[in-house]
C-alpha cells in the first residue's frame, strides 16, 4: 500500500485540482470529521504508519481560504491526532504555505513523530521532493 518516497518524487508531476491524489484516492483514510479527511501518508517521509495527514474535503491551497466552520471543527482534528499519538510524546505536525516543496497543491498538514534520522544531516533526503 505505502510506496517508496525516492521513487514518488522522481516518478510523479506536481497534482494539482485535475489529478488531486486526496479528491480522488480515499483508501487511506483512516477516520474523518464533518470538513476533514484523517489519512496515512501514502508516501511517508520515513517507512512508518505513523505518517498522518489532515486534509480538508474541499480543495483548497492554502490555510487563509479556510471557512468558519472548517476551522471551528479543525479542533476535532487535533483531538484525534492527540488521541492516536498518546503513545508517543514525540510528535509534531507542519504545512506549508507556498507552492515550493509541495508535491500536491491540495492544502495538507502532515503529523509525524520525532525520528531517529532527524538528528543528523538527513532532513535534505527526507524533505526533498519537487520543487515547483
Amino acid at each position: 500500500m505505502f510506496w517508496d518516497r525516492e521513487k514518488y518524487i522522481k516518478q510523479n508531476p506536481y497534482f494539482t485540482k485535475n489529478n488531486c491524489p486526496f479528491c480522488n484516492e480515499k483508501q487511506l483514510i483512516i477516520t474523518n470529521t464533518k470538513y476533514w479527511y484523517i489519512m496515512y501518508n501514502k508516501f511517508p517521509y520515513y517507512w512508518d504508519k505513523t505518517h498522518l495527514m489532515a486534509i480538508p474535503k474541499r480543495h483548497i491551497k492554502f490555510s487563509i481560504e479556510l471557512n468558519k466552520e472548517e476551522l471551528n471543527d479543525f479542533i476535532n482534528v487535533e483531538i484525534f491526532m492527540k488521541d492516536y499519538y498518546k503513545w508517543e510524546k514525540n510528535y509534531f505536525s507542519f504545512i506549508r504555505q507556498s507552492t515550493g516543496w509541495r508535491s500536491v497543491e491540495h492544502l495538507h498538514y502532515h503529523y509525524l513523530v520525532w525520528h531517529i534520522s532527524f538528528q543528523n544531516d538527513n532532513w535534505e533526503r527526507i524533505l526533498k521532493i519537487k520543487d515547483k
